[in-house]
């Protein structure tokens, strides 16, 4: 599924043809990476949905920066200093963003964190979501996939 497929599932209707969106969730509250930035864990994590009109790409990133993990299309990259993550952690399979929120628990249980139920929005498509004409649903049941 190509990014433009993805968010056109998930209800948009891009009409510049350079849009963005990204969807982020955290182990704690996403303001809390913003507003409270020195009070933040070794452990907290965020895994970042970006999408634009020519990739995808999900991020997943501890913030002392003990692993960093990326799926895109074309594959899987892990950037880390410890053998464990790099090599015997058994990774799911992500090959396309439509696959994210199921796989959200599978990691959870994988690095026995758990994200917030909160999640965060930004990118130019983000700005349709305040448009009372928008129609959530499709977003929301996608969202509530988690297994």
């Amino acid at each position: 599924m190509t990014p433009l497929e993805f968010v056109k599932y998930l209800g948009f209707s891009p009409t510049d043809p350079f849009w963005t969106f990204h969807i982020i969730w955290s182990t704690i509250p996403p303001k809390n990476w913003i507003v409270a930035r020195n009070k933040l864990q070794p452990q907290d994590t965020t895994l970042v949905l970006n999408l634009n009109n020519s990739y995808w790409m999900l991020d997943l990133c501890r913030r002392d920066h003990l692993f960093t993990t990326q799926w895109r299309e074309y594959g899987i990259s892990v950037d880390s200093q410890q053998l464990r993550y790099r090599h015997r952690m058994r990774w799911p399979a992500i090959s396309s963003p439509m696959e994210v929120v199921s796989a959200i628990s599978e990691l959870e249980k994988l690095l026995e964190i758990r994200f917030v139920e909160e999640v965060d929005f930004y990118g130019t498509l983000s700005l349709l979501l305040k448009n009372e004409d928008f129609n959530q649903k499709p977003l929301t049941s996608w969202l509530q996939r988690r297994v």
